[in-house]
C-alpha cells in the first residue's frame, strides 16, 4: 500500500500532491501538459529530490530521519525516454537490472522475461539497432525483470505509432494483472485508462483536482480536462418528479432518480449536428432553445428519445481524420460532422447549428 505526499519546487512551478494506492491497484495520473505528473512520478521513484513523505507497505521511505535512496526502494521507474543502453545487447540491457542471488536465478529470470516480452528474436541486437517500439518493449521488460514492489510509468505509449502502442498497452495490462503489481502510470490516452486503471487521479497546476474509481469517474467527470479526455459533457441540474432539468433548461426523463441535485452525463456518440439556416440563429443571450423541452412530450412525428438544441459553433477540431464541432452547452463533447457538410461550408465558428441528443444514452446521477 502506498501513501505519499510530494512537495516539490522547480523554478516557478510548485507541486503539492497527496495520493495513495492499494496493494495491486493501478492508479493512472492524467492532466494537462506541465501539470506535474512527471515530477510526481520521478519524486516518488527517488529520481528527484522532494519534501513530504512516502510510506509503502509499512516502511517509511521518505519523511523519516533517514530517507531511503532510490536504488533501495524496490521501485521500477520508466520515463518518457526508454533509456535503453545503445552499446549493450538486449540481453545485457535486461541483465543490468536483475538483482538475483545466483547466476542460475538470473538466467531463469532473463529467459522468462525474453519470452514474456517476445524479445528472443532480438536478444543479440544492440540497443542502438532497435526501433522505437522495440526499445519501449525492452525498457518495459527491464522494469518487470526487477520484480518491483511498485511500478512507475511515465506515458509509456505516447511516443509510439498506433500499432506499437497497442502492442505495448496489451503487454503492460497483462503483466500488471498477472503479477498483481501496484502501479502509478501517467498518461494522456483514454485507451490507456480503459486498459489499465482501477483508479484515476487528475493533476493540474501541481495539485490533485479530481480522483475516483475507474467505473464511476469517466461516467461523471467533473474537470474540463477529464471531460475532454472521456469525450463526455456533464451538466448540472436537479431531478424533480422523475425529470432532470439542467441549469440552462435542458430536460431529460429520470424516472429512477430521487428528487435533488444531479448531473447529466452526455457522451459524444449520443450527439449529432445538423446545419441550420443562418436566419434561424439562436437567441443572442446564449439561452438554449429546445425543439422539445421534455422527452416525455416530444413534438409530433419526432423520436421520443431525441432532444434538439439550438446553439452556435464555438470552434472545430480534428482527431484521427474526423472533424468535430464544439458548442458552448457541451464544450467537452466533440460532435462529429460529415465531410460533405464541411465542403459545403455549413459548419464554421459562429454559425448556428442544431444539436440532437439521444437521451437513451444520457446517464443521470446524484450529486454527492
Amino acid at each position: 500500500m502506498l501513501d505519499a505526499q510530494i512537495i516539490a519546487h522547480r523554478g516557478s512551478f510548485d507541486l503539492d500532491v497527496t495520493l495513495g494506492a492499494e496493494s495491486s491497484q493501478v492508479v493512472c495520473l492524467v492532466g494537462p501538459n506541465g501539470s506535474g505528473k512527471s515530477t510526481l512520478l520521478a519524486s516518488i521513484s527517488g529520481q528527484l529530490r522532494a519534501d513530504g513523505h512516502i510510506n509503502f507497505d509499512g516502511h517509511v521511505l521518505m519523511g523519516g530521519r533517514h530517507p531511503v535512496p532510490a536504488h533501495k526502494r524496490g521501485f521500477a521507474w520508466m520515463g518518457q525516454n526508454p533509456a535503453v543502453f545503445p552499446h549493450l545487447s538486449v540481453v545485457r540491457n535486461i541483465e543490468f537490472g536483475i538483482r538475483a542471488p545466483s547466476r542460475s536465478q538470473t538466467r531463469a529470470i532473463l529467459e522468462q522475461t525474453l519470452t514474456d516480452f517476445d524479445l528472443i528474436p532480438l536478444a543479440g541486437r544492440l540497443g542502438s539497432e532497435l526501433s522505437g517500439g522495440q526499445k519501449a518493449r525492452l525498457a518495459l521488460a527491464r522494469v518487470f525483470a526487477t520484480s518491483p514492489a511498485l511500478v512507475l510509468l511515465d506515458e509509456p505509449c505516447a511516443a509510439l505509432d498506433v500499432d506499437a502502442a497497442a502492442e505495448l498497452r496489451t503487454l503492460i495490462s497483462q503483466k500488471l494483472r498477472s503479477e498483481h503489481v501496484t502501479a502509478l502510470i501517467a498518461t494522456h490516452s483514454l485507451l490507456d485508462l480503459t486498459a489499465w486503471a482501477d483508479r484515476v487521479v487528475v493533476v493540474d497546476k501541481g495539485h490533485l483536482v479530481e480522483q475516483g474509481n475507474m467505473d464511476t469517474i469517466l461516467r461523471f467527470p467533473r474537470t474540463t480536462f477529464l471531460q475532454s479526455l472521456a469525450q463526455v459533457g456533464v451538466v448540472t441540474g436537479k431531478v424533480h418528479q422523475g425529470t432532470f432539468r439542467s441549469d440552462t433548461g435542458l430536460a431529460f426523463l429520470a424516472p429512477e432518480q430521487t428528487n435533488g441535485p444531479a448531473l447529466a452525463s452526455i457522451p459524444a456518440p449520443a450527439c449529432w449536428a445538423t446545419a441550420v439556416d443562418p436566419s434561424r440563429s439562436p437567441d443572442p443571450s446564449g439561452e438554449l432553445q429546445l425543439a422539445s423541452r421534455l422527452t416525455a412530450f416530444p413534438p409530433q412525428n419526432r423520436a421520443p428519445n431525441i432532444v434538439h438544441i439550438m446553439s452556435t459553433i464555438d470552434h472545430l477540431s480534428e482527431m484521427n481524420g474526423q472533424v468535430t464541432i464544439h458548442v458552448p452547452v457541451l464544450p467537452a463533447v466533440p460532435i462529429a460532422v460529415s465531410s460533405a457538410d464541411l465542403a459545403r461550408g455549413r459548419f464554421g465558428p459562429g454559425m448556428p447549428v442544431c444539436i440532437s441528443v439521444n437521451t437513451a444514452q444520457v446517464d443521470i446521477g446524484k450529486i454527492g
